[in-house]
């Protein structure tokens, strides 16, 4: 768990601000991750006036790549695949492909984009 923790520190310690064209024929790379918990908690009252009341705390890490291809201005292909690690749970895996569409602002560095997929994975 520290293993990944350190590894995804350090893809977001370097991580570099890149001047993307979204032209045909250019490529991306992303990477994205997170780490965090849950908390379930429980509780139950039975007649007679006795209660219970239980409290679990799980911890997760989440990875994802996406290699991007521009197949026209703006339109690209971004396949991705990604893993999901909690604990006391087996890992899950999915693989989408999605279909993105970047708009770059004109005289502006913000580019809002939409994107849509569909992939299969081993869980709900």
């Amino acid at each position: 768990m520290r293993a990944v923790i350190t590894l995804t520190s350090v893809l977001l310690l370097t991580a570099a601000v890149a001047c993307a064209q979204f032209k045909k024929g250019d490529v991306e790379l992303s990477f994205s991750g997170g780490v965090g918990s849950w908390s379930d908690r429980y509780s139950d009252s039975y007649s007679g006036g006795t209660s219970y009341s239980s409290s679990d705390s799980h911890n997760y890490v989440f990875l994802a790549v996406s290699p991007g291809y521009y197949l026209a201005d703006g339109l690209s292909v971004e396949p991705e695949l990604s893993l999901i690690a909690a604990e006391e749970s087996k890992p899950i895996q999915y693989l989408l492909m999605n279909l993105s569409y970047t708009y770059l602002l004109p005289n502006s560095n913000v580019a809002p984009y939409a994107r849509a997929g569909y992939g299969v994975s081993n869980s709900v």
